[in-house]
């Protein structure tokens, strides 16, 4: 069962590399669109789930963990909405990004 996560894990992280070097195109634009995304700072994280300056709360994907890890108070992120429930959450600070869930 272990390795179904490891490569779950592996996979987001390919999924989530691809997406963001969709958001940064040469042309500057983002594949989202500016209503659906907003800037916000972190406030803290546990590796796990994240509260932001807003106070919105968010859990990061499977296989996020280690991304997360590295997140420090105040880093700047930008959120964009995916649709229902799910969020990309890119740390601007260390140029990477996670996929979460926006939880209350």
């Amino acid at each position: 069962m272990s390795r179904f996560f490891m490569l779950f894990g592996f996979v987001l992280v390919m999924g989530c590399g691809q997406a963001y070097a969709q958001t940064n195109t040469s042309s500057g634009q983002d594949s989202a669109s500016s209503s659906a995304c907003f800037n916000d700072k972190i406030i803290n994280t546990n590796g796990q789930s994240i509260r932001m300056n807003s106070g919105q709360r968010f859990q990061g994907y499977p296989g996020s963990n280690a991304t997360l890890s590295f997140w420090l108070p105040l880093d700047k992120v930008k959120i964009c909405r995916l649709g229902g429930n799910a969020y990309e959450i890119i740390n601007l600070d260390k140029k990477n990004q996670v996929k979460a869930l926006r939880i209350n």
